[in-house]
């Protein structure tokens, strides 16, 4: 469990998130709440619950990052640059008894090549930027996994690519992924999967709408005809119920009509909620300006069934929006470098970074003694130490307790 003493004076976003007013239909002495009522505060609800979500959720990322560079980052790069010594230092060792066994037996030089192989394997997974992987580097890759690292990073892109392109095709998208590259910068990636976004959207209501032109071409029953113009009638309910809000609260709120100035400057921010709110069709939000400043006693009249399936629809299509919006943020490239620490889950994640900065401080320490002493004249002793463990752990792994080198095969 996280060292919550330290850890949460860290990361402690604890400030109230939660909208000033309560948006709900209120149950009176005269009657019960209808069941459209009851489902109209239950959406409601899980809009306000995903919307504090996402803020918390942005507010944690921003400190995990902040923390991530200043604490964990620079034990990394130390871990990785020592990683990369003792690779090539390793392999060194491997070319010269390969050619000349002189302390090594057949079976250590094949073991040393194994540890050559999960040491790059370890490189290669917590390196940021492929420049890490220098020309000698790669002939190493190559010589021990027998091809370049360059090929894998390329085979791996393209079968990644082959997949996704294999699901939109399923999924019925004609989508081409052929200017998918994987040099792309983030700002190009950024752009890329933007205009992906747009086509995957255009395409989806295009599919939408030749499902419904295929669909009314069909001979309707009773019911689906009843539906259909329910349909509509929610349609034009659910616009209207928007734009008369949005209104309502622009002609009460317009800045040039108001002659205070404290009261104007007031509006005039508040003015500019209500225009996102209005553009990005956000039901509670406009309800809630509605509540504070038209009705501050009571909500405007919803209880229409007319109305209140209207709304029903609109907070469906906000919570589709919120959640994929909070799925969307640690996919933020700005993020990447947190994706490998934090868990692919619904819930906001609660991540140990103490541990891991102790953790990689840990390998990097057990890196450089290894270093030290296969630079010494203790290196075929150390090898050989090496190669024992090597093989205790990987190669026929016992329960015997821990050893020094334990850090060493850690990632």
């Amino acid at each position: 469990m996280p060292n919550k003493s330290v850890q949460g004076s860290l990361f402690n976003h604890s400030a109230d998130l939660r909208p000033s007013y309560e948006l709900s239909i209120k149950k009176t002495t005269k009657r019960a709440l209808s069941k459209n009522e009851k489902k109209f505060n239950k959406l409601v609800q899980r809009v306000e619950q995903l919307d504090h979500q996402i803020k918390k959720y942005n507010l944690l990322i921003e400190g995990y990052l902040n923390y991530y560079l200043e604490q964990v980052l620079p034990v990394e790069t130390d871990k990785n640059l020592a990683r990369n010594k003792l690779i090539k230092l390793l392999f060194s060792v491997y070319q010269a008894q390969k050619k000349n066994r002189t302390f090594l037996t057949k079976s250590e030089i094949k073991s040393l090549h194994n540890i050559i192989s999960l040491q790059l394997g370890n490189f290669v997974e917590w390196i940021r930027d492929e420049s890490e992987i220098d020309a000698e580097l790669n002939n190493i890759f190559k010589i021990i996994e027998g091809v370049p690292f360059d090929q894998i990073k390329h085979e791996s892109f393209d079968e990644a690519k082959a997949d996704l392109q294999e699901y939109f095709e399923i999924q019925g998208f004609d989508i081409d992924l052929k200017d998918m590259d994987l040099n792309m910068s983030d700002e190009e990636t950024a752009v890329y999967l933007k205009k992906l976004e747009e086509t995957l959207k255009a395409q989806q209501e295009s599919l939408k709408y030749e499902k419904e032109k295929k669909d009314a071409s069909k001979k309707k029953t009773r019911k689906q005809i009843e539906n259909e113009a329910l349909a509509i009638k929610i349609k034009e309910a659910k616009s209207k119920s928007i734009n008369t809000i949005y209104r309502q609260l622009a002609k009460i709120l317009h800045p040039d009509l108001e002659q205070d100035e404290v009261l104007k400057s007031e509006k005039a921010k508040v003015m500019q909620d209500v225009t996102q709110a209005y553009q990005e069709k956000n039901l509670p939000a406009l309800l809630r300006l509605e509540l504070t400043w038209i009705n501050k006693e009571k909500l405007l009249d919803i209880h229409t069934d007319d109305n209140l399936l209207a709304y029903h629809e609109l907070l469906k299509e906000q919570i589709e929006r919120l959640e994929a919006e909070k799925k969307m943020i640690l996919l933020n490239p700005r993020y990447m470098l947190l994706q490998k620490y934090i868990p692919d889950t619904d819930d906001i994640p609660d991540v140990n970074w103490l541990k891991i900065k102790n953790d990689a401080i840990a390998i990097a320490e057990s890196i450089h003694i290894a270093l030290t002493d296969l630079a010494g004249n203790q290196q075929a002793i150390t090898l050989k130490n090496m190669i024992h463990e090597y093989k205790r752990m990987y190669e026929y792994p016992t329960k015997e307790a821990g050893s020094p080198w334990d850090e060493y095969f850690a990632r």
